[in-house]
């Protein structure tokens, strides 16, 4: 999506930010620079090469960044963006939970997935181990409602509408007790790994002077996406933020040997050619939909459309932002598909779209 995002758009830069922090389960064991290269060689097998001046990859535990987080929440103490609080803590013995305890309440067993409650108290869902309590000096975040920002599609709007009034509120931004070897330390406390991400939209406007974002989330995501609005609109007003909602994916049938353990090199396999791939995720892009269907007839007809060779050189200004939910979508791209079979392309749009997903 980052991809066709540019390519029809003429976006300047490609950006793919890697939330290595958020492995939690294995500290340690992931160093940011096999992680950026394994994610490096599956998006040169889609296309998108490393090498391309266009392309960015890091992740939050590059030591560039890390020095960018430490001094930028350092500065925000001073400035009093942030501030220190006494308040109880409820923990468990993993470190999955650490949460202000008068929360607990006030979320929701609903709402609270770490956790479930017993007639003894509350219990993490990962070490069972109860809740315990103390009383800690911690740092803290008072962030406002997220504005409004330009949301794609337009089906997700009432749900960025509905998250976004919930972001205004004291996030605790410390964590006590669980200690990683990556773990960032401003000052003397551990900053949470979920919020170690949340600059990666400063830092590239500080190294790059990029002002202005177009950012792609999954529909579960979009809560996180209002929260990085609120800080950016908190810590630099001046970036200009969309947000391009993608739906979450159902395997369905996988008797065509897609799962959730399938690798590029085995959906290569599977549709032919990197460009088989490209189409496939392309066909998955029904923006009225929270969760797209995997067609097992869409392989076929990939694998028909994949000998037709179609040169296009129809010119055509690019797509703006906001249509382009409107040409880029699953109806559209299997009638584009058949007249690829025809060798009939005859539309500029048409043109610039197929060459994004077949090239």
């Amino acid at each position: 999506m980052v991809n066709c995002i540019y390519r029809l758009c003429e976006g300047k830069r490609q950006i793919f930010p890697i939330n290595a922090r958020g492995l939690r389960d294995e500290p340690g064991k992931v160093e940011p620079s096999t992680l950026c290269d394994k994610y490096s060689d599956e998006l040169e097998l889609l296309g998108i090469s490393k090498r391309s001046p266009s392309v960015i990859i890091f992740s939050d535990r590059d030591s560039e960044y890390t020095e960018f987080l430490k001094s930028t929440i350092g500065e925000g103490i001073k400035s009093g963006i942030y501030s220190y609080t006494k308040q109880r803590i409820s923990y468990c013995s993993c470190g999955k939970i650490e949460i202000p305890t008068f929360n607990l309440d006030s979320i929701g067993e609903d709402r609270l997935k770490l956790a479930s409650r017993t007639q003894s108290g509350w219990i993490c869902k990962f070490c069972n181990s109860e809740l315990y309590e103390s009383s800690d000096r911690t740092l803290v975040l008072d962030l406002d409602k997220a504005p409004k920002v330009h949301v794609i599609p337009m089906f997700q709007i009432p749900k960025y509408e509905s998250v976004r009034s919930t972001t205004s509120r004291t996030v605790l931004i410390s964590r006590s007790h669980r200690s990683h070897a990556n773990d960032v330390q401003v000052e003397d406390l551990t900053i949470d790994p979920d919020h170690c991400w949340q600059y990666f939209l400063n830092y590239l406007q500080a190294k790059y002077g990029i002002n202005d974002f177009a950012v792609v989330v999954g529909v579960n995501q979009i809560h996180f996406a209002a929260q990085l609005v609120s800080l950016v609109k908190l810590t630099n007003p001046n970036i200009k933020i969309s947000i391009v909602v993608t739906p979450l994916i159902n395997l369905g049938d996988l008797s065509a040997g897609i799962n959730r353990e399938t690798t590029t090199r085995q959906l290569i396999h599977i549709l032919g050619s990197k460009i088989g791939i490209r189409i496939f995720l392309a066909l998955l892009v029904q923006w009225s939909r929270e969760i797209s269907n995997i067609c097992l007839s869409d392989i076929d007809l990939i694998k028909k459309c994949l000998d037709a060779k179609v040169v296009t050189n129809l010119k055509t200004e690019a797509l703006q932002l906001q249509d382009f939910e409107f040409s880029f979508h699953r109806q559209n791209i299997l009638r584009l598909l058949k007249f690829i079979r025809q060798r009939s392309i005859k539309d500029g749009v048409a043109s610039r779209i197929i060459e994004t997903i077949t090239t």
